[in-house]
């Protein structure tokens, strides 16, 4: 059993940091926070391609690596073999920028193993070992070839492609910002009124936190997942909304509302990018469902509330009243 563990645990690690639809992979590659900031590069399509190319290239990365790694340890091997561990010593923690990323490799390898599968591994916790990274793709891995020519043609076909790649990058990050929360959205208005009004149980997705991530709950078909079916806020702090939905029409909404104690009511932003549904779904037509909302609890008692929510339908004839009722806990 501890032997299929590892295994397992190897091959999620191995999806999840070096395949283009892995979790890891995506996150350092420009999807960010909850995947509502995809950095796109050209078209999706160019995006795609571009994906798998860097895919296939970190493979080839990672056998050179390993091969140039069995190349130095036979030859540390040797070394103790005669005698001169001293040389063998010196040599093996030569180079504290490598033996950093070796390092690191194994404790996230460490990690995988002792909280597989629940652990999901992050690009961003690569982040501080760019430069070995980079040391490694460019300078070590491309040791395991003799020609020195052909050492040097791989350094800078792997450092002109990671310049680009930053580049360019950069410059279609301020659009995918841009675009994600500085163009205003439209926003149909309904009137509630001239609805007719359906009652649905179906809701797919529905997650609430309090805008410092320390307190969340989240619901599944009016299920509670994480264990908790209300959340408990402190006083003046906001709540977020977000996530998405599935109608029966097996179509995106057309506008959300949201009423806090069948009083106030609130219009949540619809149409936001919605990754996490269609998997989930098996569908790409949600992939453009989610919704996101900031309610304020400043003008709220201590104690008990509940949110509710309404969906219009995709043609803007309906009224969808769910049966989802969220309990929050002013404290």
């Amino acid at each position: 059993m501890l032997a299929t563990h590892i295994a397992n645990t190897l091959m999620g690690a191995y999806q999840s940091l070096f395949c283009a639809d892995g979790h890891a992979f995506t996150y350092f590659w420009g999807e960010f926070g909850y995947g509502e900031v995809l950095l796109v590069i050209g078209s999706p399509e160019v995006n795609t391609a571009l994906r798998l190319a860097i895919e296939v290239v970190t493979k080839i990365i990672i056998l050179l690596t390993l091969a140039s790694l069995v190349k130095v340890l036979i030859s540390l091997v040797h070394l103790v073999r005669k005698g001169r561990w001293r040389w063998a010593s010196y040599i093996a923690f030569s180079n504290p920028v490598m033996n950093s990323y070796f390092l690191f490799v194994l404790i996230i390898l460490l990690v995988y193993v002792m909280y597989f599968p629940s652990y999901r591994g992050q690009g961003r916790q690569w982040f501080p070992l760019i430069f070995p990274l980079f040391v490694n793709a460019a300078i070590f891995a491309p040791r395991v070839f003799a020609s020195r020519v052909a050492r040097r043609l791989a350094f800078y076909l792997i450092t002109i492609g990671w310049l680009c790649y930053s580049l360019i990058g950069c410059y279609s990050a301020f659009g995918c910002v841009y675009r994600e929360y500085y163009v205003r959205r439209y926003q149909p208005v309904f009137n509630i009124q001239e609805l007719k009004p359906v009652t649905i149980d179906k809701v797919c997705l529905l997650e609430v936190t309090w805008l410092e991530y320390l307190g969340r709950c989240a619901m599944l078909d009016r299920y509670p997942l994480h264990g908790f079916d209300f959340l408990e806020v402190p006083p003046g702090k906001d709540i977020w909304i977000q996530w998405g939905v599935d109608l029966p029409a097996q179509a995106a909404a057309s506008a959300v509302f949201i009423f806090v104690d069948d009083t106030k009511m609130y219009q949540a932003t619809y149409g936001l990018p919605s990754p996490e549904v269609a998997p989930i779904l098996n569908s790409d037509k949600y992939g453009s469902c989610g919704f996101g909302a900031i309610i304020p609890t400043n003008g709220l008692s201590k104690g008990k509330h509940f949110l509710t929510f309404k969906l219009v339908s995709g043609d803007g004839h309906l009224l969808y009243n769910t049966k989802i009722k969220v309990q929050i806990i002013v404290k």
